[in-house]
């Protein structure tokens, strides 16, 4: 599915000029990142998507800075981790919940039957 298609079922509100203009570099920055951080932040699937963990539009600055991004898998993950279920929020502790989700799927216990 379209990322776009799933965040306009997850958050009808979202629109693409919704998106603030990104710097010519972003490109070579998110491939880079991607290359660096291979998995997503939360599971064990392949990063497909960047995220801004501060949104750029809210501080520029930070747009193209390594310590301001996380991957995440093309799961819910981006929405959920990342937005908090909310196009329009961000979460802060996007980093330390993805870590913290991470270590629990790595040690959950086995299920027996």
């Amino acid at each position: 599915m379209n990322i776009f298609k799933l965040l306009q079922f997850i958050a009808p509100t979202f629109h693409i000029k919704d998106q603030a203009k990104r710097s010519n570099q972003w490109n070579k920055i998110r491939k880079q990142y991607l290359k660096e951080h291979p998995q997503c932040a939360v599971c064990f699937k392949k990063a497909k998507i960047v995220h801004h963990i501060t949104p750029f539009h809210i501080d520029p600055s930070k747009e193209l800075d390594p310590n301001n991004l996380i991957g995440f898998c093309e799961t819910q993950h981006h929405i959920l981790f990342g937005h908090l279920m909310h196009w329009k929020s961000y979460n802060e502790k996007g980093i330390e919940d993805s870590i913290h989700m991470k270590n629990q799927i790595a040690n959950r216990p086995n299920i027996v039957i």
